[in-house]
């Protein structure tokens, strides 16, 4: 949000890796099953365009040429 009020120029990644801070994915006992089935990263880009990113891209960071392209281009 700062980046975006403040006009900065910047490349900001957000790598979701599910519910579990640090290496992700991990069950616990607060986690419904149903949270890994239907993640919407919709709502992370409704987000970032909300606090006025105007470019956000979605990548497959196992696709690594994909997602390098998409990063030389910002």
């Amino acid at each position: 949000m700062d980046a975006a009020y403040n006009k900065g120029y910047s490349t900001t990644i957000i790598l979701d890796n599910g519910i579990t801070a640090m290496t992700g994915q991990q069950d616990h006992p607060e986690q419904d099953i149903r949270y890994k089935m239907s993640r919407d990263h919709d709502q992370l880009r409704a987000a970032a365009r909300a606090v006025g990113i105007k470019h956000v891209r979605k990548v497959d960071p196992y696709k690594v040429d994909e997602t390098m392209e998409v990063i030389r281009e910002r």
